[in-house]
């Protein structure tokens, strides 16, 4: 898979408080991402990036946070379960769970639908090395609904919910990831189709713009990928200069924007903010972390 190629050494601390207006302009809040595993289960560490300025914080263990729509709770996995949670900025205050699965499933990469009432998840079996989009619902968990179906060896991932509802943009790979193709498909699964295929270079990560005329998304090679963002009025993609695009800002005029940096020793990348075409760069402090979303306020 490619979940762990996008970005292995991202994301951020934050800038200083004199400078947090900039950094996290408008409607903007707090950054949530994955750092490095902390024990022998090797799951990630929730990181908590305060919109003050202040130094990043360790929330407790957890992958692939999600904020809701309102920016009130988060969603985070484990290999086997989905949690809501709340926090106030330095713990994890309170938390819920969804779901469990029993192996060979693992739970990864998560999506809200607007109003706060679902969420999208990838589900990977390790025997059949598939991977396929559920939804479910938030209140309890249930009403449970599998929307992809996808051949052995092949993959459905990678699940983003379009701000109106309508859509989901997901990614899928075939057999040996020789193609990993950009495709939309309809909240119930129907209508599934390809927007964007450029073998032998490989989708990853698909992000709406808050308006929801625009998909971000990443193309990645062997050695190192590239962001680019579709117009889906024109159908025609243009290249944001850095390695990849993890989000769009609440207030849809910036970028969360991953890109080597030579001084940082361990990781060699750092998460910048930018402009939408990835220009008037601010680089966030912070190595080797992983997965950003941006919190609304």
């Amino acid at each position: 898979m490619m979940r762990r190629l996008v970005a292995l050494g991202l994301v951020a601390a934050a800038t200083l408080a004199t400078a947090a207006a900039a950094t996290f302009p408008g409607r903007n809040g707090a950054i949530l991402a994955m750092g490095n595993p902390v024990d022998v289960s090797e799951l990630a560490t929730l990181v908590y990036v305060p919109s003050d300025g202040s130094p990043e914080r360790v929330l407790g263990l957890g992958q692939y946070p999600a904020w809701s729509p309102n920016g009130k709770v988060f969603a985070y996995a484990t290999w086997r379960k989905i949690y809501v949670a709340t926090t106030d900025g330095w713990t994890v205050t309170s938390h819920r769970r969804l779901i469990t699965v029993q192996e060979p499933i693992q739970l990864w990469e998560l999506a809200w639908f607007p109003g706060g009432r679902r969420l999208a998840y990838a589900a990977t079996n390790k025997n059949t090395d598939t991977s396929d989009i559920h939804t479910l619902s938030v209140s309890n968990g249930r009403h449970r609904s599998r929307l992809t179906f996808a051949r052995k060896g092949w993959s459905n991932e990678w699940p983003a919910v379009s701000p109106k509802g309508r859509w989901i943009a997901y990614v899928q790979c075939s057999r040996g990831e020789n193609a990993c193709n950009l495709r939309l498909m309809r909240t119930n699964g129907a209508d599934q189709h390809t927007i964007v295929a450029v073998p032998p270079w490989r989708v990853v990560r698909p992000v709406w713009s808050p308006g929801g005329s625009k998909i971000a998304f990443n193309l990645c090679g062997i050695h190192r990928c590239s962001g680019w963002i579709y117009d889906l009025s024109t159908r025609k993609r243009r290249r944001v200069p850095g390695q990849t695009v993890e989000a769009f800002a609440p207030d849809g005029a910036h970028l969360l924007v991953f890109d080597g940096v030579k001084s940082r020793k361990e990781c060699g990348q750092g998460l910048f903010v930018t402009d939408l075409y990835g220009k008037q760069r601010r680089l966030l402090p912070g190595d080797c972390l992983d997965w950003a979303d941006w919190q609304a306020r």
